[in-house]
């Protein structure tokens, strides 16, 4: 009597036992009629006692008629995972779909990949079909990795990078969440950011400070671009929110940066002067006088005048005194004792008596 063992099926009496065909296994002694392998397994070879499980990336599912429920009754392999799937336990009947934020653009995969920043993959819909690819977020969106989906840019940013990515709004620029997010807005004239990349808001141009509105036109991609800037020195802008600096009036000094003037006093000349404008001041020396309104210069006093420190006009020497030379300081007397005289105010020299004479 021939003894039935597992992976043969038995018929009893003189039949020999005949050997499980490959896609099934039968694990008991006397087994009549081999099963096929379940869903999950396979059997590539004859006469086997067991069935093996489908490795990881790959699945088999079984109909209740022995057949493969996609599309396959075939028992001896395992099929890959398709793009968007994944399996990452052996013996599984069914691949999975990849979840939202991920995908997979491999067959057989045991697991999903992330997508990339500013990228997406949305919700699954259909079981058997995940995400073969990340789709890219549209211009003024971005994303985490691993996300579902795009979120506009932030207040500040704009869809102003590569391929619509978000970026730092310039300086001069800004864009609150209430606006359009594909672009940035520019500024009026004689505002700015504060000299802040990724701005919500425009404030004016500080005092001494202006913005004319051209270079925040400028093609350049620095983001220094469209800043208030600061007035040239000597020019003034006592103001906020202004697109020009103007020169200091005649007779004043800038202080502060262009944020001030003050009026230089009588007796003074100005000093440090660049294009008209001027940023300091000195009393003029004796023998010298202020013009008014005060310039760059004092005036020289002429000979028989003379002057004290920050004079605004020259004195004329009294009788009995003289001024031979100009920028005098102060008047000499007339000596005495050689018999000097004069009658006149504003003398340069003094005369000198007759013989036999004396003043």
């Amino acid at each position: 009597m021939n003894q039935c063992q597992p992976g043969y099926e038995c018929h009893g009496g003189p039949i020999k036992p005949v050997p499980c065909f490959p896609g099934t296994s039968a694990s008991d002694i006397g087994t009549v009629h081999c099963p096929p392998c379940s869903s999950g397994t396979y059997q590539n070879e004859h006469a086997q006692a067991h069935c093996k499980d489908c490795m990881v990336g790959y699945y088999r599912i079984s109909d209740m008629n022995g057949g493969d429920g996609w599309g396959s009754g075939d028992a001896t392999s395992c099929f890959p995972c398709s793009n968007g799937m994944y399996q990452n336990i052996q013996g599984q009947a069914i691949c999975l779909p990849c979840v939202p934020g991920k995908y997979q653009n491999e067959g057989n995969a045991s697991s999903c990949k992330v997508c990339p920043k500013n990228t997406k993959s949305e919700k699954v819909i259909d079981a058997q079909a995940g995400a073969s690819l990340c789709l890219s977020c549209g211009q003024g969106e971005k994303s985490d990795a691993g996300s579902s989906k795009c979120n506009r840019c932030d207040s500040g940013e704009a869809g102003i990078g590569y391929n619509g990515t978000c970026e730092l709004c310039r300086i001069g620029q800004y864009r609150n969440a209430s606006m359009k997010s594909k672009s940035c807005f520019y500024c009026p004239k004689g505002w700015s950011t504060d000299n802040t990349a990724g701005s919500t808001k425009c404030q004016k141009c500080n005092r001494g400070k202006y913005n004319n509105g051209n270079n925040i036109y400028s093609t350049s991609s620095s983001l220094e671009s469209g800043k208030c800037v600061t007035c040239p020195e000597n020019w003034l802008q006592e103001k906020t929110g202004e697109t020009f600096c103007k020169l200091a009036p005649p007779g004043t000094v800038v202080l502060g940066d262009g944020v001030s003037s003050v009026k230089v006093p009588d007796g003074s000349y100005l000093t440090e002067c660049i294009d008209e404008g001027c940023i300091q001041f000195l009393t003029c020396p004796s023998g010298w006088m202020g013009v008014n309104p005060p310039q760059n210069y004092c005036s020289s006093c002429p000979s028989g005048y003379s002057s004290s420190k920050g004079s605004i006009s020259c004195q004329s020497c009294e009788i009995g005194k003289f001024a031979a030379t100009t920028n005098t300081s102060t008047c000499t007397p007339c000596d005495r004792t050689k018999n000097e005289y004069n009658i006149k105010s504003q003398a340069k020299r003094c005369l000198v008596c007759a013989l036999g004479k004396g003043k």
